[in-house]
C-alpha cells in the first residue's frame, strides 16, 4: 500500500493506493515533481477520474492549481501539468483533444503571468508563439510530412534567428537559418547530409562550429523552443579564422572549451587568447594586438 498522511484530500487524513506488480493498480497515488504535487486515481491499473495538481511552495502552497479528468487512461477534459526541468507545460484538453500548450518558467514569474510560449496543435504539427513585451509573436511552425511524424519541416520566425530546417528519421536533410543580429553574420547550413555548420562572423573573426547533436525519433514542439539548446549544449569542434585565415581550433564538451585555442575580440580592436587542455585553461592573454596574436600562434 501507498499512504501519505500529511496531505489533506477530500476531507480525509490520508490517501491509499494499491500497487500490483510494482505499478499503480487501484486507489489514489501521490507524487511530487519539483514544486508540483499530483494526486491521481487508478482503477484496475488504468488511470481514471480526476487528477489534481497542487503547488508545494510560495504563496500557492497547497493551493489547487489545475485538474484533469481521465477517461480510459487518457486525458479528456481539463489541464494537465508536465514538469520539464524548470519549466511547467500546461496541456489543455477538451473532449479528449489537446487544444493548447502553455509553457511557464516557474522560477521567473510563475503561472500568474503570460506564459513564455503558447503552442497550438494542428492536424499536421504545432504552431509556437513566444511572449514578447506582453504580447505573443509567432516563433516557429512545425509541419510533419508523413503520418508517423518522423519527417517534417520547421520554419523559424524569431527576431534573432529565422529560416528553416528539415528532418527525416532523426537526421537533418536541409538547414537554412540566419540571424538578424546587427553587425554579426550568423548562418547555419549543412556541409553534407546531417553535418551541421554554424558560421558566425563578427568583423574580422569568423568561427565555424560543428556541433554534435541528435534529433528525437519523432521531434515535437519541445525540441525547437531553443535553437541554442538543441544544437549548442553538447560536444563539437570550433575553428577560428582571422581575415578568413584559419588560426586555431578547439574541441568542445558540453558547450565548454575542452582542448585547443580560442580567440575572440577584446576592447578597442584588440584580441584575447585562451589555451585549454582537457577542459582546463592553462594560458590566457587579453588586450593584445593582431600582430601579437599571430606571433603567439606562430602564424
Amino acid at each position: 500500500q501507498h499512504q501519505m498522511k500529511r496531505f489533506h484530500f477530500k476531507n480525509k487524513d490520508s490517501i491509499v493506493g494499491v500497487f500490483k506488480k510494482g505499478k499503480p493498480f487501484s486507489g489514489h497515488f501521490y507524487t511530487v515533481n519539483g514544486t508540483i504535487e499530483k494526486i491521481a486515481q487508478h482503477k484496475k491499473g488504468v488511470k481514471t477520474g480526476y487528477q489534481y495538481y497542487y503547488s508545494t511552495t510560495g504563496s500557492l502552497l497547497k493551493t489547487p492549481l489545475d485538474s484533469i479528468n481521465y477517461v480510459k487512461g487518457k486525458p479528456f477534459d481539463g489541464i494537465e501539468i508536465e514538469v520539464i526541468d524548470k519549466d511547467y507545460h500546461k496541456h489543455f484538453y477538451k473532449k479528449g483533444k489537446r487544444t493548447q500548450i502553455d509553457i511557464y518558467d516557474i522560477y521567473y514569474k510563475g503561472m500568474s503571468y503570460l506564459p513564455l510560449f503558447s503552442i497550438t496543435p494542428t492536424n499536421t504539427g504545432f504552431v509556437t508563439s513566444k511572449s514578447i513585451d506582453d504580447t505573443f509573436e509567432k516563433y516557429n511552425e512545425l509541419t510533419y510530412t508523413n503520418t508517423d511524424r518522423t519527417e517534417g519541416k520547421v520554419v523559424f520566425y524569431g527576431e534573432d534567428k529565422n529560416g528553416y530546417l528539415q528532418f527525416k528519421n532523426s537526421k537533418l536533410t536541409d538547414v537554412q537559418i540566419k540571424s538578424r543580429i546587427p553587425n554579426v553574420s550568423f548562418n547555419m547550413y549543412l556541409e553534407k547530409p546531417n553535418v551541421l555548420v554554424v558560421d558566425v562572423k563578427n568583423e574580422d573573426i569568423t568561427i565555424k562550429m560543428y556541433p554534435e547533436f541528435k534529433l528525437a525519433d519523432t521531434p515535437n514542439y519541445k525540441d525547437f523552443l531553443s535553437i541554442e539548446d538543441l544544437f549548442f549544449k553538447g560536444d563539437g569542434v570550433a575553428y577560428f579564422y582571422l581575415d578568413d585565415k584559419l588560426l586555431s581550433k578547439c574541441t568542445l564538451k558540453k558547450d565548454k572549451p575542452y582542448q585547443g585555442i580560442v580567440i575572440r575580440h577584446h576592447e578597442d580592436k584588440m584580441f584575447k587568447y585562451a589555451k585549454y587542455i582537457e577542459g582546463e585553461r592553462i594560458e590566457k592573454k587579453k588586450g593584445i594586438t593582431k600582430e601579437e596574436l599571430l606571433k603567439l600562434l606562430n602564424k
